[in-house]
Parts: C-alpha cells; structure tokens; sequence
C-alpha cells in the first residue's frame, strides 16, 4: 500500500522512471521466484510475510513507472492516445493473465504458478531495459517540446472568445 507507493515515489524522483521499472521488476520477480520456491517449506507467518514483501513490491515499482513512463515516452502530438493505447494493453495483459494462472495452478500447483508470474516479471524487466531510453525520467528530455507556441495558443483563445463552449466547428453545429 502506502508505504510502498511512498518509496516508489521517493525513488522515481531520486532515480529516474526507467531504473524505477526495472528494479522494480527484478524485485517482484525476486518475490516471486522466493515464494516459488519456499513455499511448501514455509510455516503460515513466514508465507505470511513473503505475501507482504510480494505486497509491497508489486506497488512500488512499475505499478508507478507505468503511470509516468507514457507521458515521458511519447511525443506530445499522440502522447494522449499511446497512453491510451498502452493502458488498453496493459488491460489486456491482465485479462489474459486472469485465464492463464487458474489452469496452471489446477495442473501444477502454486509454486509453478509463482515460477510462471516470476518469469513474467523477468520479460518485462528485460524489455524495459531495452525498449525505455536511458534518459526518461532524469530531467535530459523535454516533456513540453511541440510545434505549438504561446502565440498559437493565445491566438486560439482570441479566435474563439466568444463562442459557446461546446460547439464543434465554426460555432454554428456545423463540423
């Protein structure tokens, strides 16, 4: 929860977005592949723990960046829609992620399923660390940068002063 979230944050801000995703996939995947692994050994308080730690790793890291990233990434002229692109498609992963654990866990059981989540972890972690550019999130980039200047913008207040909002076009519902 908050805790976490807190120093995803702190970390986002001291570090950049790119290093935020990335370590923060390697530590869910650590979460993963630990409970994986121990989890048939493990008494009640001490799986009880790892889930925390689990917990705490998947709101700290990409569950941040991926909120950031697509205002970093993105050029300012389809930075609206790629973000809603890459929402959908994280949409997507979920969805798909919902049908595939329940029959590898009916067939192999929880430690497979943790190993399968942890290796899922792994993909993206390596794709962030080649698809994201090494500068996002440091402050080396222009978020701003557009074609449209001050004077385009002011122009376009004075032009449509005193039209009603909410109508298309020239002002007469006429597109």
């Amino acid at each position: 929860g908050l805790p976490a979230i807190a120093a995803g944050i702190y970390c986002q801000q001291r570090f950049g977005s790119k290093p935020l995703q990335v370590w923060g996939f390697l530590f869910i995947a650590a979460c993963f592949f630990l409970l994986g692994g121990c989890y048939s050994s493990l008494g009640p308080k001490s799986t009880f723990g790892l889930y925390i730690l689990l917990l705490f790793s998947l709101n700290f890291g990409p569950n941040i960046s991926t909120f950031i990233l697509p205002a970093e990434v993105y050029p300012p002229k389809v930075r609206s829609t790629m973000n809603g692109i890459s929402a959908a498609m994280g949409k997507l992963g979920a969805i798909i992620g919902t049908f595939i654990y329940q029959p590898i866990y009916d067939r192999y059981g929880i430690s497979t399923l943790m190993y399968v989540a942890g290796s899922i972890s792994l993909a993206g972690m390596i794709i962030s660390h080649f698809a994201i550019e090494n500068n996002i999130g440091e402050g080396n980039y222009d978020t701003a940068t557009s074609d449209a200047t001050y004077e385009d913008i002011s122009q376009y207040d004075d032009d449509n002063e005193n039209k009603e909002v909410g109508k298309l076009g020239n002002g007469d519902n006429s597109l």
